[in-house]
């Protein structure tokens, strides 16, 4: 009796840190960081910081500050019905939810009170990651025998490294939303971009370039290197590469070179502009990834057009116009585009007198030559003739 009296004295003592678990403190702290740039890694982080400060259930939960939505949680074994209350500032827990937002980063809200209604019974600890916008981040512990103090300056400890690691990961947020919107803007250009890495080797290619390499027409691909069926262009290639490479001074411009690389077919040849990308020799020598030059190519039978609508927009053109002036560019004489658009030649031609007036030039090449230096591409908004 007396071993079991002991035990249920134990059993209801106030909890300390159990240093074994997750590595400790410091396996904490290193899951912490890890979680930052792995977001599954967050769950195994509130796992093993619940099984650390030995709680019965534990969350990592996330309020946008600037909308009314429900928080997001990362739980283990955290109960739905605390959560619930938590979401909703007019219920009695709404004191709670006022004392998280109010606290300073890094503030530890012991809460040995009666618990709210909603929640288990036990005590509360909370941990305050951050309060700044967009969002409120906390990390709350629920445990039937309560926190000893140890456990709360434990907590105290582990936010420090915690509020650094939601600012690594911020930053990381950020780049990576950068970083799409970039790859969005260059695969909807009409002229193919490569990235030579420090070995020369191709590290990214757009949309446009893709389709250049896969019509394998003087210019390919294969493992990451540019082929190309223009010996002369390949040495003129690899020179440059070599020039950029010694290009140490950052403060300097880049090197820039046109290179013309003749179609297999016999066509127009290809237009490519490369440009050096200044990068210090200690950091290229640790990351052979590392952009070492950009190259543009243009593929004059690809012709690029405005579709009617942006026409319009852009140059102050009505419909019928806006038609015929895309339908101009695209090679028809005044004769088919009055076939094409079921008008007569004469209504076709004051048509074209109102273009030359609007768009400021006199000659239908100059038309053209307007036109093609536009700022859209014909493949984002293209209006059928009709």
């Amino acid at each position: 009796m007396a071993e079991a009296a002991s035990a249920v004295v134990e059993s209801t003592a106030p909890i300390a840190p159990t240093p074994a678990v997750g590595g400790g403190l410091p396996g904490l702290v290193a899951q912490a960081y890890e979680a930052a740039c792995d977001p599954a890694g967050l769950q195994r982080f509130v796992s093993d910081a619940t099984a650390y400060f030995g709680a019965d259930s534990g969350a990592y939960v996330i309020w946008p500050a600037l909308t009314e939505a429900d928080p997001v949680a990362i739980r283990h074994n955290f109960p739905d019905a605390p959560l619930s209350v938590l979401a909703d500032p007019g219920d009695a827990p709404a004191s709670l939810l006022g004392r998280i937002r109010a606290a300073q980063p890094g503030a530890v809200i012991p809460d040995h009170g009666p618990p709210p209604p909603g929640w288990p019974a036990g005590e509360i600890l909370i941990g305050v990651v951050d309060n700044h916008s967009p969002n409120h981040c906390a990390l709350i512990f629920l445990a039937r025998r309560g926190f000893s103090g140890a456990a709360c300056e434990s907590l105290q400890h582990l936010l420090v490294f915690l509020r650094r690691a939601t600012d690594v990961n911020k930053r990381f947020v950020q780049l990576f939303a950068n970083y799409q919107v970039a790859l969005h803007i260059m695969d909807s250009v009409s002229r193919g971009i490569m990235v030579f890495g420090q070995q020369g080797q191709l590290i990214y290619v757009n949309a446009e370039a893709k389709r250049i390499i896969q019509g394998d027409n003087g210019i390919n691909a294969a493992e990451g290197q540019l082929l190309l069926g223009c010996d002369i262009a390949k040495s003129m290639i690899d020179d440059f590469l070599e020039r950029a490479r010694a290009q140490e001074d950052t403060e300097r411009g880049p090197v820039t070179q046109g290179i013309r690389i003749e179609r297999e077919d016999g066509h127009g040849a290809f237009q490519l502009l490369l440009f050096s990308v200044p990068c210090k020799a200690s950091r290229a020598a640790l990351n052979p990834d590392e952009a070492l030059a950009v190259g543009i190519v243009h593929d004059p039978s690809n012709g690029v057009l405005p579709g009617s609508d942006l026409l319009a927009v852009f140059f102050g053109l009505t419909p019928a116009e806006a038609d015929l002036t895309r339908a101009l560019c695209s090679g028809l004489s005044v004769q088919e585009i009055a076939e094409e658009l079921s008008v007569s030649v004469h209504t076709a031609r004051t048509h074209l007198r109102n273009i030359f007036a609007k768009v400021g030039v006199h000659s239908q090449h100059a038309l053209v030559q307007r036109i093609s230096q536009s700022l859209y591409d014909a493949s984002q908004s293209r209006s059928p003739l009709k």
